[in-house]
Order: C-alpha cells, then sequence, then structure tokens
C-alpha cells in the first residue's frame, strides 16, 4: 500500500533543508560540547608551539562524529562503510577522545591505534577481495588474497590517521583537506548528502578563520581512519599506488619532518615547530586566511588526480609539483635556521590568532 507524501515530508527531504538541519544539529552539539563538556577536561592548552593564547575547546571531531552517526541511523549515510570498518574508525575517534582527555602514554597509545587499524584492515582486505580479486600496485598486478593484503593495509590504516592529526595544527586545514577528500575520492556530493556538508560546515566555520572549536585527536584519528579508507577504495579501481596522490600533503609532512630532526640530530618522536604548515604561517605573517587556503591548494590538488577530466589530471600535477617544491625549500631552510614565530599578546585581528614565540625544541 503506497503512502502519499505529505508536504512536511517533502520539505524536510529538500536538498537545502536537510543542509541546514545537518548545520543546526553540529551547530547546537559544538556548542553543548564547547559550554558543558570541553572544560570537564578536554580543553586545548597554549604552549610553545601552539598559536593560541586562550584554552580552547578540542571536540569539534566528536560533534561531527556524533552528526555522522546520527546519519547512519536516519539511513543517511554519506559512506557506506562495513561494520568492520566503521567499528575501527570509531575505535580511532574514542581512543582520541580519551587521548585528548588523559594523554595516553606513548606504548598504550600505539598498540590501540594498532588493534583499531587491524579491525580496518580485515573489513577493507574482505571487501578488497570480493570486489577485485586483483589490483595493480605501482604497475605490478598483486592478489587481494587477505592473507597477501592484511599487513600493508594494517600499516596504512594506522600510519594515514597519525600523518593526518600531525596537519591538524593550523585552523581549517585539516577539516578542509578532509572535506576535498570526500568531495573529491570518496565521491560525497552535496545533492548526495547535504545534511553531512551541513555538519561539515559548521565545524568548520568554528574552526577557521578563528578557531573557538578544535577537532582534538578525536577528530583528526576518526576523519584519518576514513579518509584512508576513501583512497584505498578509489585507487584499488586504478592501481593503489594513486593513494599516495590523495596522500601526498601527509607523506610530504611527514617526510620533511623526518628529514629536518634526523639532520639535526633530535628524536623523531620530538615535537617542534617545523610542519609545512608551521613554514606557511611564518612566511604569510600568521595570516590564517592566507596560509589555510594556500596549503589547501597545495594539499588538494593531487586528489584531483581521481578526477577523469583532463583539466583536473593537469591541476592534480601541477599541485603535487608545488608541494614537493615547498617541501624541499622547507627543508633547507629548517635545516638551517627552524621556524620562528614572534611571540605577541595581541590577537591577529585578521585571522583572530594569538601568535606564540617559536624555540629551537
Amino acid at each position: 500500500m503506497l503512502i502519499a507524501a505529505t508536504p512536511l515530508s517533502v520539505f524536510l527531504h529538500t536538498p537545502g533543508v536537510r543542509y541546514l538541519l545537518g548545520l543546526l544539529g553540529a551547530g547546537c552539539l559544538a556548542w553543548v560540547f564547547i559550554t558543558w563538556l570541553a572544560p570537564l577536561g578536554w580543553m586545548d592548552h597554549p604552549d610553545e608551539r601552539k598559536p593560541h593564547e586562550r584554552p580552547t575547546a578540542r571536540t569539534g571531531g566528536l560533534a561531527l562524529a556524533l552528526a555522522w552517526l546520527a546519519l547512519i541511523l536516519l539511513n543517511q549515510r554519506p559512506l557506506d562503510l562495513n561494520p568492520l570498518e566503521l567499528t575501527g574508525c570509531l575505535g580511532l575517534s574514542i581512543l582520541g577522545f580519551i587521548d585528548d582527555r588523559h594523554t595516553l602514554s606513548p606504548k598504550p597509545k600505539a598498540v590501540l591505534g594498532l588493534t583499531f587499524a587491524a579491525v580496518i584492515a580485515f573489513g577493507v582486505a574482505a571487501e578488497l577481495h570480493a570486489r577485485v580479486p586483483m589490483v595493480f600496485l605501482l604497475g605490478v598486478r598483486v592478489s587481494t588474497e587477505p592473507t597477501i593484503t592484511f599487513i600493508p593495509l594494517l600499516l596504512w590504516f594506522w600510519s594515514i590517521p597519525q600523518a593526518f592529526n600531525l596537519s591538524d595544527g593550523l585552523n581549517g586545514l585539516a577539516i578542509g583537506l578532509f572535506g576535498i577528500a570526500m568531495a573529491v575520492v570518496g565521491g560525497v556530493g552535496l545533492g548526495q548528502s547535504p545534511a553531512f556538508w551541513g555538519a561539515w560546515t559548521a565545524i568548520l566555520l568554528l574552526n577557521f578563520p578563528r578557531a573557538r572549536h578544535f577537532l582534538g585527536d578525536c577528530g583528526s584519528l576518526g576523519m584519518g581512519a576514513v579518509m584512508s579508507i576513501l583512497m584505498i577504495r578509489w585507487a584499488s579501481s586504478q592501481d593503489t599506488g594513486l593513494a599516495l596522490w590523495v596522500g601526498a600533503y601527509w607523506v610530504a609532512d611527514v617526510t620533511a619532518v623526518v628529514l629536518i630532526r634526523f639532520a639535526n640530530g633530535r628524536p623523531l618522536g620530538q615535537g617542534d615547530l617545523n610542519h609545512l604548515h608551521h613554514r606557511m604561517l611564518e612566511l604569510t605573517g600568521r595570516r590564517v586566511l592566507i596560509a589555510t587556503p594556500l596549503l589547501l591548494l597545495m594539499g588538494g590538488s593531487p586528489m584531483l588526480k581521481a578526477v577523469a577530466h583532463p583539466v583536473a589530471q593537469v591541476g592534480s600535477l601541477l599541485g603535487l609539483i608545488m608541494l614537493i617544491i615547498f617541501a624541499v625549500v622547507h627543508v633547507a631552510h629548517a635545516v638551517r635556521e627552524p621556524v620562528r614565530l614572534r611571540a605577541s599578546k595581541v590577537p591577529d585581528p585578521e585571522s583572530g590568532a594569538f601568535p606564540v614565540e617559536s624555540a629551537e625544541l
């Protein structure tokens, strides 16, 4: 028996209304978290490596994750994740949420991170083998038997979320790159899931240009896990090595940091101000409204490799070249002299960010 749609149901299912519902839903969650949850221990306090002076809530990722779960419950999921993939992504988000509150020691954090990465790897390996028996990897045909693909996938799903987490140090950068990946590689268009994009917009506006709500490890680890799945899904239909185009920014950032710390004789696990976003902040005079879009251009352009149009292919190549040149120049300068951001008690009138003095850590 067919039931005629009511004017209210038709209204609620229009893309514009669904977008606004996502925007308001995530915005309200964020307001509740900023007001009530973050003061209980989920605040990001400034130090010598963080360009903000006031403690800032870091529960933005939790708000977006809950909005995403709500979409799944309402059968409006932006992504088709199997149960193992979803469990692993949520597990990494929960791990990040706990770490934001208690600052876990490296060993248990690494063990738990590998455990949830293994859950995702099991899910992806099974899905991949059911979809294609063989894939190309840098031009070489490789079987997708789970016994062959599990270990490489495990390392991939552990490393990419960690690398994504490292990029979450500049207003709007991590959430912006996540949005580009969702649209270009994940195929999640505005018409396909307007409620998701409404929620994404709410979190972006609270993070850029003036950060009032940080993603936290909860957001960056969960988003990194989702993105790592998107990369493999897209690349496995052509050549899995193409996933490196999507992850070009994180590969360049981590490689640059490792080279700089190795050249300067510092422990690889020691934090400093030698990430790509620190260099861009220095070059732009701490103007977030300039620094973030430039990095999004360099990090997002290589993802256009997923678009078949010739103009997109040229854009992806130019973006990759631009990113590599910037990273090489950054390493060359950082080996001689570390990034320095002058201290100030006065916020930048354009971005609202509070600059801090960098030290050679």
